[in-house]
């Protein structure tokens, strides 16, 4: 049921005068974490979708708190200088 709510919004937003990128991606997010705890598949698949979902953000937009809450949990330092970032289900990119 949760997942059809958060469908039938993310449907609003998209089709209104000026649809909200960010409040998109947000939405699709929630949509895509609410598929995977239904279903119950592997993390393989949810970490795939958050990150088509941030390949897709354009680099000159900014990402709002809200977005970047919604799919990052931790921003992880490598020793070689290098970032990670592990997302809301666990897995590091």
């Amino acid at each position: 049921m949760q997942e059809f709510c958060l469908q039938r919004e993310f449907d609003r937003a998209l089709y209104a005068p000026q649809p909200d990128v960010e409040q998109l991606l947000a939405l699709s997010q929630r949509i895509a974490a609410e598929t995977y705890q239904r279903s119950q598949c592997s993390h393989v698949w949810l970490t795939t979708q958050i990150r088509n979902r941030l390949l897709a953000w354009q680099p000159d937009m900014p990402l709002k708190q809200e977005v970047f809450e919604a799919v990052v949990s931790k921003i992880l330092l490598t020793a070689k200088a290098g970032i990670q970032i592990q997302l809301t289900n666990q897995q590091i990119l």
